[in-house]
């Protein structure tokens, strides 16, 4: 069970990572993929700036409200 929970937690931790650095790097991109809108697109960025912090710290807290069940 620890080994599972350990492997959990890498994942999870990867996975916040990938999601913030994707944001980081690409968030224009991906929002231009999705939306044409120029003031839409500056909106969304301003919103996933802020949002990106909360990535790692979900996919943690997912990871432990899982394995705690």
């Amino acid at each position: 069970m620890k080994k599972t929970f350990g492997i959990g937690v890498i994942f999870a931790l990867l996975c916040g990572l990938l999601w913030w650095s994707g944001i980081t790097f690409f968030g224009r991109q991906i929002v231009s993929f999705y939306i044409k809108d120029e003031v839409v697109i500056t909106s969304a960025l301003r919103y996933l700036n802020i949002a990106r912090f909360s990535y790692i710290p979900l996919c943690l807290s997912f990871t432990f409200s899982y394995f705690y069940r």
